[in-house]
């Protein structure tokens, strides 16, 4: 499993895509469960995302954008 310091946002868009989630996420100073919460999943999906395991759909980059307050980036992205 990768860990997420050893994450590389330039290996795929995916990857990209988690790493901006988890900058996000930690400058709004939520953790992985706090965040899951507020969008109406588990932080251990959160985590997936952000490790690049899984995408997120249409509707939860939505959720993430108006938690986040990040002007539409995610859902663009």
């Amino acid at each position: 499993m990768t860990r997420p310091n050893d994450l590389n946002p330039w290996d795929s868009p995916r990857a990209f895509y988690g790493a901006e989630l988890r900058g996000k996420r930690k400058a709004a100073g939520f953790s992985q469960d706090e965040l899951g919460a507020l969008v109406f999943c588990s932080g251990a999906y959160i985590g997936q995302m952000e490790n690049a395991t899984r995408r997120p759909p249409m509707e939860m980059a939505k959720l993430l954008d108006a938690v986040l307050h990040t002007d539409g980036i995610l859902t663009r992205m």
